[in-house]
């Protein structure tokens, strides 16, 4: 269960690829629609195609639909955005009227749209960082995971990405800081970021409460498993 409800939330921060554009449309945004790329393991979230209306850039997703009640269109076009503001190539993306749009489908509901003209908060032009994750994250921040608990916090501590997780009483008995961490960690890699995350001596951390109690703190996590 750990593990799926990171996977959920890594959804997020996977950018994707594809192409195709008519010949009206903007140039900086024809070049997003050419180049944007996912990683190879790809998670839950596909890019089916990426191109250009205009000036706008339009992604077309997908994501399985047990994950609609956590993660919606404006999430994944929010988090999309974050990488495009982050890379200093493209941080002017949002300018001079340009928007981003994504249309979401996941099986069993209906399709769905969303349209970002500006950079989220964070950081602009110095790649992606902690803070970039911990803005990605904040999204999901009071949001119920499916089974009663939650993501309370997301921050960064240096080059710590630090979750909150909280749930009812009990919820924790049986399991250490450390098994959480590995339980999580589980999920984060096998929805395609953790790799990428870790670069660059970025560490994890999983924390945890029982009914907003005080905090169990997580075990710091460097690797994938089998890194």
């Amino acid at each position: 269960m750990m593990a799926r409800k990171a996977m959920a939330l890594t959804a997020l921060l996977a950018l994707a690829a594809g192409c195709q554009q008519d010949g009206n449309v903007d140039p900086m945004v024809a070049g997003l629609a050419r180049t944007i790329r996912m990683p190879e393991s790809a998670g839950d979230l596909r890019l089916k195609r990426a191109r250009g209306e205009g000036r706008t850039l339009i992604l077309e997703t997908e994501m399985p639909g047990d994950l609609g009640n956590v993660v919606g269109a404006s999430d994944v076009a929010t988090s999309f955005a974050h990488g495009i503001c982050a890379n200093r190539a493209t941080m002017n993306f949002f300018s001079e009227g340009r928007t981003l749009r994504l249309d979401l489908s996941m099986p069993g509901r209906p399709p769905s749209s969303a349209t970002v003209d500006r950079c989220p908060p964070g950081p602009v032009g110095q790649g992606v960082t902690v803070e970039t994750y911990a803005q990605m994250y904040q999204r999901m921040v009071g949001r119920d995971l499916g089974d009663g608990t939650r993501l309370t916090s997301s921050r960064a501590e240096g080059q710590t990405l630090v979750l909150v997780l909280d749930g009812p009483a009990g919820w924790r008995q049986g399991v250490t800081p450390a098994s959480i961490g590995q339980d999580f960690l589980g999920g984060f890699c096998e929805g395609g970021t953790g790799n990428a995350f870790f670069q660059g001596g970025r560490t994890l951390r999983v924390d945890t409460t029982e009914g907003g109690g005080a905090p169990m703190a997580g075990q710091p996590l460097s690797a994938c498993p089998g890194r």
